[in-house]
């Protein structure tokens, strides 16, 4: 058994050397107020921590998800310009499965970026970006380990002329994409995951190592501690002390990822209530604020322009699930001017 995982980790790892562009599979379908790096239960909390996976209690194998989203500025609107309603349209689609320790994922995006205007006409990049992600974990009682090695591919069409919706689609999915030069890369990364009875504690490394360029290999202390996070939650149980189903389900997370870096850090705090009518049936209701500023600015000098709040609302039936997410910078209260307001309709299928 241990050189069959072993050979599927090498096997894989090949695979993903080759691939490009600096992206995630944490990225905006599994950016929600529902996920925090230091949640566990579900399956979908392994594919955001690798070291979550052995915690999970949903007995999933095989999991698929695809969400339509669309950002809006004023701007378009005020301007009386061409399909203002088409700015920032990004559809994304995950397959993820594996067995108890060992899960493969990929991840496809396509998303219209760069709008302009030129003699009338409508025009936008068209970027495409795929990730595939390889999770390795194992558990010792009330304390996990996790593997992760990722890679991905970003590739470019650039100021294509859109004049309706099936221009969108046409160029999106049946043209030629130009890849992006030099944003090859490739990631190793690890996490340490602890569960005592309703509380976790996670601590993750992102980057140990880091293939970019074509191969070079980028491999530093400050590339280590700059991808450090931290996170801890509390989660309620899913079942009373009598095994009566508890209708009301509350959890609660605080992380700070890439605490120590002063170029992606992300401070969130997340919350959510879960109406769990049946075993398999709920309505959830979430919300969230992440701050992307270094820990130290945040707590002297909190900026509302880079902190964004997330509301988000699931029901999660037997099979699958669906859900609508709203997304603004907090700045939008002050001025609805340069701010930007997003909406996700996501749907999900499982077993």
């Amino acid at each position: 058994m241990k050189r069959k995982v072993y050979f599927i980790l090498l096997v894989f790892t090949i695979l993903l050397l080759p691939l490009t562009a600096a992206r995630t599979l944490r990225t905006d379908l599994l950016k929600s107020p529902l996920k925090n790096i230091a949640y566990s239960g579900e399956y979908t909390d392994g594919i955001v921590n690798s070291a979550a996976f052995p915690f999970r209690t949903d007995g999933l194998s095989f999991y698929f998800a695809s969400q339509v989203g669309e950002t809006y500025l004023k701007t378009p609107f005020n301007n009386n310009e061409r399909l203002p309603g088409l700015q920032n349209l990004a559809i994304n689609s995950l397959v993820s499965f594996g067995s108890s320790s060992l899960f493969l994922s990929g991840d496809i995006e396509f998303g219209l970026g760069n709008r302009n205007i030129i003699n009338s006409e409508l025009y936008f990049d068209i970027n495409s970006y795929y990730q595939l992600q390889v999770d390795f974990a194992y558990r010792f009682d009330f304390f996990s380990m996790g593997v992760r090695l990722e890679g991905g591919n970003q590739s470019q069409r650039i100021q294509r002329k859109i004049s309706s919706i099936a221009d969108v689609f046409a160029n999106m999915l049946f043209e030629k994409y130009t890849p992006v030069s030099n944003s090859e890369y490739f990631i190793a990364g690890a996490s340490t995951f602890f569960k005592i009875s309703d509380f976790n504690f996670t601590f993750t490394a992102d980057e140990l190592i880091k293939v970019v360029n074509m191969g070079k290999l980028v491999s530093s202390w400050q590339q280590i501690y700059e991808s450090l996070s931290v996170g801890l939650s509390y989660e309620s149980p899913k079942y009373r002390a009598d095994g009566n189903l508890q209708f009301v389900r509350f959890r609660t997370g605080l992380s700070l990822e890439h605490f120590l870096s002063t170029e992606s850090p992300v401070n969130e705090f997340s919350t959510d209530i879960n109406l769990q009518l049946l075993p398999d049936l709920s309505i959830i209701l979430g919300a969230s604020l992440r701050n992307y500023q270094p820990l130290f600015n945040a707590l002297s000098q909190f900026s509302m322009e880079n902190t964004v709040q997330a509301l988000e609302l699931k029901v999660k039936f037997f099979v699958g699930s669906i859900s609508f997410k709203v997304l603004t910078p907090l700045s939008i209260y002050q001025k609805w001017e340069n701010n930007a307001l997003s909406f996700n309709v996501t749907g999900a299928l499982y077993y």
